[in-house]
């Protein structure tokens, strides 16, 4: 049961307080001293509040708080994994110990997901990346980055009605670093049966028609997803690779406008990455 910090002060009971001291006046109550925690770092403890056993899971600033909640549940048994999470059997009454006080080591904490593997992103509809966004929250983590190939679609630029310098995703049915298209309905041992269409990838790569038209379609999956990452306390990051010489206008002048189609296009970008081409490493 959730109940506001006004509703408790009228019926006190054990309860879970949580937020910060700004945005709970119960934590107030307390007079913690989470300065020396930063805004990441969180406060959790066994409590006596108004005569009643309460648990305290709070943060110095919003970041720090929503830490406290996956914090305190880690605590308590739960397990929060990149492809599952675990639940423990029974619930403790109070923390098993306490006070704890904790920061992050790094103020920058995440992942790079790589395109280009049927393994990836590549293969992501809108939930996949809302899963993998909350996912990256729960265990403590706040940042997200991806790297675009050119014949990836996150970096293509409009010129008229033709993308340039980028293409759709691809399938299955493509070929890829040493895979060879094969139906779902001769994998082996049954496996068919995880699969609902003949090649597996992302929904966007089952559409017909213009292919300018999917690849902007792509590009405002990828920008909603980075926006929902932002929103849920993720910094946001993409990237790709710089070709040609920046001694040569034309090479200058296309650099320019993919650079500017990122700002323009993914408006929760928190970094931008400028890649070094692989083949030229």
């Amino acid at each position: 049961q959730v109940v506001t910090p006004r509703h408790w002060r009228a019926h006190p009971q054990p309860a879970v307080i949580l937020g910060t001291p700004q945005s709970n006046p119960l934590l107030r109550e307390l007079r913690l001293d989470l300065q020396a925690l930063g805004p990441q770092g969180y406060y959790l403890a066994n409590a006596t509040l108004r005569s009643q056993s309460v648990i305290v899971a709070a943060g110095g600033a919003s970041d720090g708080a929503v830490n406290a909640v996956y914090g305190l549940l880690r605590e308590l048994g739960y397990g929060f994994f990149l492809g599952s999470e675990s639940v423990p059997d029974t619930l403790p009454a109070q923390l098993p110990e306490g006070p704890i006080k904790r920061q992050p080591c790094f103020t920058i904490r995440g992942v790079l997901p790589w395109y280009n593997f049927f393994n990836s992103p590549t293969v992501w509809d809108p939930a996949d990346h809302r899963a993998f966004v909350d996912q990256l929250i729960r265990q403590g983590a706040n940042f997200v980055g991806f790297h675009t190939y050119d014949d990836e679609p996150f970096a293509a630029y409009p010129e008229g009605a033709q993308m340039r310098w980028g293409a759709r995703l691809r399938n299955t049915e493509s070929p890829n670093w040493g895979t060879h298209p094969m139906p779902a309905a001769t994998f082996a041992w049954g496996t068919d049966k995880l699969f609902d269409a003949d090649f597996f990838g992302a929904a966007t790569t089952r559409m017909v028609g213009d292919s300018n038209r999917v690849v902007q379609l792509e590009q405002d999956i990828l920008r909603d997803a980075l926006a929902y990452g932002r929103q849920r306390g993720l910094r946001t990051c993409l990237g790709f690779e710089i070709n040609g010489d920046p001694t040569n206008p034309k090479d200058r002048e296309i650099f320019l406008k993919r650079i500017n189609r990122l700002l323009d296009q993914y408006t929760a970008l928190d970094f931008i990455w400028l890649w070094q081409p692989e083949t030229q490493g």
